[in-house]
């Protein structure tokens, strides 16, 4: 076992190498710090047992397994795994749905594809089942040490290869423990530029809750915006009339006028589309999604039946979004007196290839852990759009 005081030693020695670094997106300096994240105490991988891989795994894939300890120490303090690490032909493997208890990440497999997602921050890893080629965001390749497998019903995946594809550093150079040195990037950049706030937000990092019957302002976030179309039952109670998911959950599934609604989404790869749908369980690995009024590249209003009593074209304050793919970021702006066609206009000058408008007028609304505010007329709303 790792002593305590040898473990604060390392500590202090990662902390005083800390660096910052600045990266320009967009004209706007993001500030990240390199800290202490966790180390694992493979120590206890004596007096193991040996096993294979499970039977499920892709034929030709077979590795000797060396069952280990669960234990690591998170800044410090001691945690224990529901699932313990192994040793896979002699590369330290930990599994998959372990990996948000030590580090901050989602993680999701898909059954039907064999396919695993992990994403952290600004990541998206895409990696099959008895595969070591690992698809970053969609674009780039990345080859693993060794194959995704499953041991005993449980996914594993490389401990080193999936760092270093996060862009994270693993030191083994310690006797008995392995250390990961992270780094958490910024949750957003905003800017205030002709009278529109916006907020550049990476598409992995953006969820949305149910609020039901609470203003924007009082959804105990610290970065939110309102979101998608809804409306009050007689007894006062909000119910949604759009598209809402949230880290694979479907917190809302309704076509708003009984038509296909402009929709952004975000996949479990990190791509983007902004596209009319009807029914958003059909889409195949939504992430995040919500929908609204399309207005890029053209004003949707009268095709997804905005029109009559429902007519949301006039000039009011108004929450809009699109993707800008050049940057790979969703674009949140929040405005007064702006019309539907000026929205598209906005986004479009910030670079974005689709947009919609959310709901607006008294429902709009921002807030940002900069104290920046921009508040509604505290009406009570279904869901709100939030990052970390």
């Amino acid at each position: 076992m790792i002593k305590m005081k040898n473990l604060y030693k390392k500590l202090a020695v990662l902390t005083a190498a800390a660096c910052i670094t600045f990266t320009q997106i967009g004209g706007y300096a993001i500030e990240s710090e390199y800290d202490y994240d966790f180390q694992i105490d493979v120590s206890a991988f004596s007096n193991t047992e040996t096993g294979n891989v499970s039977y499920d795994t892709p034929s030709g894939i077979n590795a000797n397994i060396i069952e280990g300890t669960s234990l690591l120490y998170v800044n410090g303090y001691e945690k224990y795994l529901d699932s313990p690490m192994i040793y896979a032909n002699d590369t330290l493997m930990a599994a998959l749905p372990s990996l948000p208890n030590f580090m901050q990440c989602s993680v999701y497999y898909d059954p039907s594809l064999y396919t695993a997602y992990i994403i952290k921050g600004e990541y998206s890893v895409r990696i099959a089942l008895g595969s070591n080629i690992a698809i970053v965001n969609n674009t780039f390749t990345d080859y693993w040490d060794t194959n995704l497998i499953n041991y005993n019903g449980t996914l594993y995946v490389p401990i080193a290869s999936l760092m270093k594809t996060l862009w994270l550093e693993t030191d083994f150079g310690y006797g008995g423990s392995v250390n990961i040195i992270s780094h958490t990037p910024e949750a957003y950049q905003y800017s205030y530029t002709g009278g529109v706030h916006v907020v550049y937000i990476d598409p992995l990092n953006l969820k949305a809750e149910a609020i039901v019957n609470k203003s924007a302002e009082y959804c105990g976030k610290v970065n939110y915006s309102n979101s998608s179309f809804f409306g009050w039952e007689a007894s006062g109670n909000t119910y949604s009339v759009g598209h809402i998911v949230s880290d694979g959950n479907i917190i809302s599934n309704c076509a708003t006028h009984g038509l296909p609604v402009t929709t952004l989404i975000v996949h479990y790869d990190g791509s983007v589309e902004v596209k009319q749908v009807y029914d958003i369980s059909s889409e195949p690995n939504v992430m995040f999604a919500v929908s609204g009024c399309g207005v890029l590249p053209q004003v949707m209003s009268a095709a997804e039946g905005f029109v009559g009593s429902f007519d949301i074209d006039r000039y009011t304050n108004r929450t809009y979004l699109g993707y800008n793919p050049n940057i790979n970021k969703i674009v949140l702006c929040v405005s007064s007196s702006t019309t539907l066609s000026r929205a598209g206009q906005v986004l479009s000058d910030l670079g974005c290839v689709g947009g919609l408008a959310l709901d607006g007028g008294g429902s709009a609304a921002l807030g940002l852990d900069n104290g920046v505010r921009f508040s509604s007329d505290g009406r009570k709303q279904y869901a709100v759009l939030y990052w970390n």
